[in-house]
């Protein structure tokens, strides 16, 4: 089975292109006479389809164009399968992988590059492409199994807009008329140029194809939207989810949205839909203050609070998966429905306390860092601290006993009481003097006439 029929409600929607799937699994058990994933239990086939994206291995040895067309039946997304139209072009001309006319798409660096028109064949893998930045000249590619078909070409009279992320197109255009829709006036295949006219505006301007997107009332695929009737959210009476991703944009005026809860996908009038700001992977999440009852089970924060998520994947119809890194258990493949989530950044948090919290969703290390960090500034912090203290404390001790020591050395070099002093000094309340000096004072042993 294909991923989105495991539980088509969750990982839905169903289209033909599921089909696509099985049929390829079918032409393996033809070819190689064993069945995909033969001797595997159900869960093992599900944790490779599903939880891994594996897909069956293809035989070797078939011809080009259908070992393409195979592979591209076991993409996960279904939106990049064949359809059966493709399908039976490949079987008819097993060794052909286009035809002249076909419009392809040049995916060298993992996104659309260049979409340029096949002019001739050349050879199994050898075509002839004529890209609107060569006017008048082809160019030959001898890879044409890494090209694809342009699934969803743009015909004349189709509602177009220049996409917001073609800041200087090609063809200049007039800076006023980017972000407006026009209509498809004319498609020159031999220079694989779009003529785009403008409501109220006799000029016509030439386009790239790559650089233009089908539009419908300002909502083009890829976008998120919101319907505006409002789906239950109570656990007895459970409805479809209320925000989705458009697919496709119709000739006649409706869109393709798939929604979560949805098994195929909801056609109707972009005038009943809104446009939201896209989720995207890597962006944290949590669940709205108003959402008691989610849909999906949602781990708690001590048992009182909604944790903070962050989105690792977000399947076709907008479900988004969800893993908590701030939990070091059970943190991965939790669902949410876009409807009860908001998206969280640090600027958006107030207060301290839920920057904090915000800090700790982004991994369950964070506390632990955090609270060794704090350990040691307050070590720190405590060594200088008793630093200051105790500083002037030794200084004084350190010069009390510097005066001990000076003290004792007086001690010592002071004589006794019953020795005399020299210079005059007094000891013992007594002033001891020099014999010399004496005898001149009191003319001890001196001349008495003088």
């Amino acid at each position: 089975m294909a991923p989105e029929q495991w539980d088509a409600h969750v990982r839905g929607p169903i289209h033909f292109e599921t089909d696509a799937w099985g049929f390829a699994c079918s032409i393996i058990e033809m070819i190689g006479g064993f069945k995909p994933w033969d001797g595997m239990s159900a869960e093992e086939i599900f944790s490779r389809v599903v939880v891994r994206g594996q897909s069956p291995s293809i035989p070797a040895g078939l011809p080009v164009a259908i070992f393409k067309i195979m592979k591209g039946c076991f993409e996960y997304d279904y939106r990049k399968r064949p359809n059966f139209e493709e399908i039976l072009a490949a079987f008819t001309s097993p060794n052909v992988l286009f035809k002249e006319g076909d419009w392809v798409v040049d995916n060298l660096w993992g996104h659309s590059t260049r979409i340029g028109i096949v002019k001739k064949v050349l050879g199994p893998e050898a075509v002839l492409l004529q890209y609107c930045d060569k006017l008048g000249e082809t160019v030959v590619c001898n890879g044409a199994s890494k090209l694809n078909l342009w699934k969803n070409p743009i015909h004349v009279g189709d509602m177009v807009r220049v996409k917001p992320t073609i800041a200087i197109p090609r063809f200049s255009w007039h800076q006023n008329l980017q972000g407006i829709e026009g209509a498809v006036a004319e498609i020159d295949k031999q220079n694989s140029i779009f003529s785009v006219k403008f409501s109220g505006s006799k000029e016509v301007w030439q386009a790239d194809p790559v650089e233009i997107e089908l539009i419908c009332s300002g909502i083009v695929a890829g976008d998120w939207v919101l319907r505006k009737e409002s789906g239950s959210t109570s656990l007895a009476q459970r409805t479809p989810s209320s925000v989705g991703i458009v697919h496709h944009v119709q000739q006649d005026a409706n869109v393709k949205v798939a929604f979560l809860g949805r098994e195929t996908l909801w056609t109707g009038s972009p005038a009943g839909l809104s446009k939201l700001s896209p989720f995207c992977v890597g962006q944290f999440v949590k669940l709205k203050n108003e959402v008691s009852n989610p849909r999906f089970d949602w781990p708690l924060k001590k048992n009182t609070f909604w944790e903070t998520g962050k989105v690792s994947g977000i399947l076709p119809n907008g479900c988004l998966i969800v893993d908590f890194p701030g939990r070091l258990f059970n943190s991965k493949g939790w669902f949410a429905d876009p409807q009860e989530v908001e998206a969280v950044t640090l600027s958006t948090c107030h207060g301290l306390i839920e920057k904090y919290e915000h800090l700790e969703a982004m991994h369950w290390s964070i506390r632990p860092i955090l609270c060794l960090l704090g350990f040691l500034a307050a070590a720190r912090v405590g060594t200088v601290v008793s630093k200051q203290i105790l500083q002037p404390v030794a200084k004084k001790k350190k010069s009390t006993a510097k005066e001990v020591s000076l003290t004792k050395q007086v001690e010592l070099q002071t004589p006794t009481n019953h020795e005399p002093v020299a210079d005059g000094k007094q000891t013992g309340g007594q002033t001891w003097l020099l014999p010399a000096v004496a005898n001149v004072l009191f003319k001890e042993g001196g001349n008495n006439s003088s």
